[in-house]
């Protein structure tokens, strides 16, 4: 399974001392073929920093991943049972489907990519080439802002996570720095989600804010991945040893590379794939100076986004919702939304699933796209994957990293109290009622009257009307 755990900060401030020498960008290898090899980093844009700022001298060689599946045939086996709710969705990335007969049931929720070859006949409704092209739109009305000049130009967003191609032609121009801090070597599980966030926050043809500049740092937090990820699935006994030190040599960077950036140039925000901030790491190696770290970000004007999740914004706790939608209709249209996570896909007529939990019947929501997204690929620097049902909590803190990019454009001077209340103070109030048919669900004929069922106000983002207050 793979693990995602999701911080969020923005940041301006004082430099740090005892910053951590950046190493050196590893040396060039040829390029390879998808699942095999070595694969070359193409080089970042022309637009390079002072080497003070930034370390990234243009080439950093990773080795392509493996596929999710040695076989497309082990691909559609693991799709047994043809419910999200008790089967993990295939992956046919890179695979050659083209002799086998797929069915309704068999893509639906399917990952794939623009490498997939398929079948000369398809299911009903189900037109791959389309979905990789919508699938580009970050929807509710995003693209109708970035025609009128609103696309994040110059605002920084720094991340840190796990190594990425660098040379994806998604987001290396947007990339104006990549360190790697501390890594393991061979690792790749994280590196799709990682892209998948880098694409929809700033990606050039999928991003919420194509014009934004990325600030990039490895920093695994932990000193060998057997110390993080458990070996031996079985063994209940096994334990994670951290070393947080690395995400505070990674933050302590960052703000060293913000003292140094002109007000117009900050770096804004902060995604990270780690989240450590809570109590149960008080004991971890590098807790104390991490939170010091990240104290000093908040203090300097941070939106620490991983607040919406575990915080408050001073008018009660804001939680994002991932939302999925109707992947065949316009996805500016707030109404083709719905709630993600243990869903039917409508491909082939279905609806969604009842699948909200209880925790979340809070009115102090933000809820955006998470589901039906293209992203970059890891498999190739010029391909596209499409993701029916994604990590939602981690992209949903993309889109809002994204939009929080459109605002800082907008408004320099933007807060974010300011903004996470202009967000809920314009968004589309939508109820859903689980357990039971709703407007929503209607076209499912399995969904029945249930005596327990909830109903929800999820408070859709409205990007226009968000940045349209923004800027008055």
């Amino acid at each position: 399974m793979l693990l995602s755990i999701s911080l969020f900060a923005a940041c301006s401030g004082n430099s740090t001392a005892n910053l951590p020498t950046p190493p050196p960008p590893a040396q060039a290898a040829e390029s390879g073929a998808a699942n095999a090899g070595q694969a070359e980093n193409a080089p970042q844009s022309a637009a390079v920093p002072a080497p003070a700022v930034s370390t990234f001298q243009g080439v950093i060689s990773r080795d392509v991943p493996p596929l999710p599946y040695p076989s497309p045939a082990e691909a559609l086996s693991d799709w047994t049972s043809g419910d999200y709710a008790t089967s993990l969705p295939p992956d046919y990335s890179g695979q050659d489907m083209s002799q086998f007969a797929l069915t309704a049931a068999s893509i639906q929720y399917a990952c794939f990519d623009s490498n997939t070859k398929w079948p000369a006949t398809l299911p009903q409704n189900f037109n791959p080439d389309g979905l990789l092209q919508t699938g580009k739109d970050p929807g509710l009305g995003v693209s109708g802002l970035h025609s009128q000049g609103i696309t994040g130009k110059g605002v920084g967003i720094a991340m840190i996570g796990v190594p990425i191609p660098t040379g994806h032609v998604e987001y290396k121009d947007s990339l104006v720095d990549y360190e790697e801090i501390h890594t393991w070597d061979n690792f790749t599980a994280l590196t799709q989600s990682c892209a998948d966030a880098v694409s929809l926050m700033l990606g050039a043809t999928c991003g919420v804010a194509p014009d934004a500049k990325l600030y990039y740092f490895v920093a695994m937090p932990a000193e060998t991945q057997a110390d993080m990820l458990n070996p031996n699935p079985g063994d209940s006994s096994w334990q994670p040893k951290y070393d947080l030190s690395y995400l505070t040599q990674a933050l302590n960077r960052i703000l060293a590379i913000n003292s140094q950036l002109a007000d117009a140039d900050k770096i804004r925000a902060l995604y990270s794939q780690f989240d450590f901030e809570g109590g149960n790491y008080a004991a971890d190696p590098g807790y104390v100076d991490m939170m010091t770290a990240l104290e000093k970000l908040r203090v300097s004007g941070v939106f620490d986004l991983n607040d919406l999740n575990n915080g408050s914004d001073g008018d009660g706790p804001t939680m994002l919702y991932p939302l999925s939608r109707n992947p065949l209709e316009d996805p500016d249209d707030s109404s083709q939304y719905g709630p993600s996570g243990g869903m039917q896909n409508w491909l082939s007529g279905m609806s969604f699933r009842d699948a909200i939990s209880k925790q979340q019947q809070d009115t102090q929501n933000i809820a955006v796209p998470s589901d039906d997204l293209t992203a970059a690929s890891v498999y190739a620097n010029d391909a596209y994957r499409y993701q029916s049902v994604s990590n939602g909590g981690a992209l949903v803190r993309a889109y809002i990293g994204g939009l929080y990019a459109l605002a800082c454009q907008a408004d320099p001077q933007i807060t974010e109290d300011i903004f996470i209340q202009a967000a809920k103070d314009t968004a589309s109030k939508t109820d859903f009622v689980y357990g039971q048919p709703s407007a929503f669900n209607a076209k499912s004929a399995s969904a029945t009257p249930n005596p327990d069922a909830k109903t929800t106000n999820f408070n859709i983002v409205n990007p226009a009307a968000l940045l349209a207050q923004i800027g008055k």
